[in-house]
């Protein structure tokens, strides 16, 4: 009896704390169902998940939502954490998805590479598994490969704009840019509201020298917000657009937020040589020299700068400096086929402004220059 007595007890303990971790796992599901209708990356609905995991620690919902907020928080080593327990609790593609992906921002693309091929053994028509691997192997340097598995991807769902945006960083690597052009409009025809499509075709449009195509895409999206690098991308097609004051603003505002921001103080320079103030041109320019004597895009101006002012020897000093530097610098290589036409060796003029343009086709001022002594 006393036996038996027993195991009635121990029955009912086991039963009793069955009911009562169920009942804990139920409200740790609400905190986790309050979490995900805020999905915003906030320390709130962090400790939301937090809070699940303390009351129903194999709750995996739990672990895979807080390693998304954690991505949100840009913690990538905490969310590969949390992507990790949850896997290793449920294999299923989601979660193996999410890990392989926090893996390749970590660096650690043999891992990653391993843990998108685990998604793709469970469903070989993963086409996010794919693009996974593409990034791979874009960041190794395999191009054929990322436009293989791009293209894999697309096959399976031809919808999805990232997958065309991925596709046009690889074709313009393969110095293939019209395609890639192609791939950036198709991207945004899936995919309206794609601003690093928009900008990034709006680079493509501006060297192919469709500058009012570039500048209807990237004007709408310029804030406080936007990068440097983009900033100076309008600039320069305001530029080309002969919007002069527009231009001088955002060079200015970039240079007052970072001075060694040479390409803005190149801007200016240029501005101000378009101005006809070469003087002061030459004067901030020789001064960025002294702060960043390595730098060729400052030494090509400054040598394009001092053949206008007619100090030929300086001039040609500087831009074989530039050239040592960047030999593939088309405007480099314009500014010294100005200087031995002003010297008189058109030979090598007309060469070095071919060379330009087989560096940038689109480089008006060497076709102009080529046009000019060839006809």
């Amino acid at each position: 009896m006393i036996v038996r007595f027993l195991i009635l007890l121990l029955v009912f303990f086991l039963s009793f704390t069955t009911l009562r971790a169920a009942d804990e796992c139920l409200k740790a599901a609400e905190l986790v169902q309050r979490g995900v209708s805020l999905a915003d990356g906030s320390l709130e609905e962090e400790k939301l998940y937090t809070a699940a995991l303390t009351q129903c620690p194999g709750l995996v919902e739990a672990y895979y939502n807080l390693g998304l907020n954690y991505t949100k928080q840009n913690k990538i080593e905490e969310a590969f954490k949390q992507f990790d327990k949850a896997s290793s609790l449920n294999k299923i593609p989601l979660f193996l998805l999410a890990k392989a992906n926090s893996q390749y921002l970590l660096g650690k693309l043999n891992e990653a590479e391993q843990s998108y091929n685990q998604v793709l053994d469970i469903n070989g028509q993963n086409e996010k598994a794919l693009q996974g691997l593409a990034l791979i192997a874009f960041s190794r340097n395999s191009l054929a490969d990322a436009e293989n598995f791009l293209r894999q991807a697309i096959q399976i769902n031809p919808d999805d704009g990232t997958v065309f945006y991925d596709l046009a960083l690889v074709l313009e690597k393969l110095e293939r840019r019209e395609e890639a052009i192609i791939s950036l409009e198709t991207a945004l025809d899936k995919k309206s509201r794609f601003n690093e499509a928009k900008i990034k075709l709006a680079e493509l449009y501006y060297h192919e020298g469709r500058n009012l195509e570039a500048l209807n895409l990237i004007e709408p999206l310029y804030s406080a917000k936007m990068s440097p690098e983009q900033a100076l991308l309008l600039a320069a097609i305001y530029q080309r657009q002969d919007k002069v004051n527009e231009s001088r603003t955002i060079y200015q505002q970039i240079h007052k937020g970072d001075p060694e921001n040479y390409s803005a103080l190149v801007g200016i320079a240029q501005l101000d040589i378009i101005d006809g103030k070469i003087d002061i041109a030459v004067a901030a320019l020789e001064k960025a020299n002294n702060d960043a004597s390595s730098n060729a895009e400052i030494l090509s101006l400054l040598g394009h700068a001092y053949l206008l002012q007619d100090k030929l020897k300086e001039g040609k000093q500087v831009l074989d400096k530039a050239y040592s530097i960047d030999p593939n610098n088309a405007m480099t290589l314009n500014n010294l086929g100005v200087y031995f036409e002003l010297t008189g060796d058109k030979v090598k003029a007309e060469s070095n402004f071919r060379e330009a343009l087989i560096r940038s086709p689109k480089l008006l001022k060497a076709q102009e220059n080529l046009a000019r002594l060839t006809r």
